[in-house]
């Protein structure tokens, strides 16, 4: 009796969401004109993982003067604000 050898490979594909460690949490905007730019870019909900989205805010003469917030967008490339008085308190 002969023995044969049977070599099976089995492939197996799936994806994995990318696990955040840190949770998505709510960022504070205090600057209306601002909030209202970014929620026009990305949406109502503004938080840390959905800044992550934003890489360009082009939002020139709203009357933004306050550009608190806008530090946890850390993939922006292009801001775009034009004649705008920002207050460096």
């Amino acid at each position: 009796m002969q023995i044969k050898r049977l070599f099976v490979t089995i492939t197996v594909l799936f994806s994995l969401p990318l696990l955040s460690f840190s949770q998505a949490r709510p960022v504070s905007i205090p600057d209306r004109n601002l909030a209202a730019a970014i929620r026009q870019e990305i949406g109502n909900a503004i938080t840390t993982q959905t800044l992550l989205d934003l890489t360009q805010l082009d939002a020139p003469n709203r009357g933004i003067t306050d550009l608190t917030g806008l530090e946890h967008a850390h993939n922006l490339r292009k801001l775009i604000l034009g004649y705008e008085y920002i207050d460096g308190k």
